[in-house]
């Protein structure tokens, strides 16, 4: 599947099932999604393949980003981790898996996006 086919694919599980959090459509970029919430905070979503993503959702002047950037080997989930919070902040990801599809796998960040959306962060769900 050409990556331009996956991000429509994904932009539309975004604006279908998870509409009553976004203010708008999501935004199709060269090379990831744009989706930008009704609190103000956005979220960058890059999926190339199936087993390398990044969700980058950014909010009230924290960043919260769950990749499988090949770094943090210590991490008990690598190369799945979450930066919660701030860059340094790394914490093993409990939200995705290399076993889900792009489509549960953006499922369940959205469901947790959603669930944290109003208060702090909690990033062990």
């Amino acid at each position: 599947m050409e990556l331009r086919e996956k991000l429509r694919k994904l932009a539309t599980v975004a604006s279908t099932e998870f509409n009553e959090v976004l203010k708008n459509d999501p935004l199709i970029l060269r090379d990831r999604i744009r989706l930008t919430f009704i609190d103000g905070s956005f979220m960058d979503i890059r999926y190339p393949v199936n087993h390398d993503y990044s969700f980058h959702w950014q909010r009230a002047g924290e960043v919260y980003r769950i990749n499988t950037a090949p770094a943090h080997p210590e991490i008990e989930t690598f190369p799945r981790h979450i930066h919660a919070g701030r860059e340094e902040g790394v914490k093993p990801d409990t939200i995705t898996s290399l076993d889900n599809s792009p489509e549960e796998n953006l499922r369940q960040v959205l469901k947790w996006a959603r669930k944290n959306s109003a208060s702090r962060v909690d990033t062990n769900t």
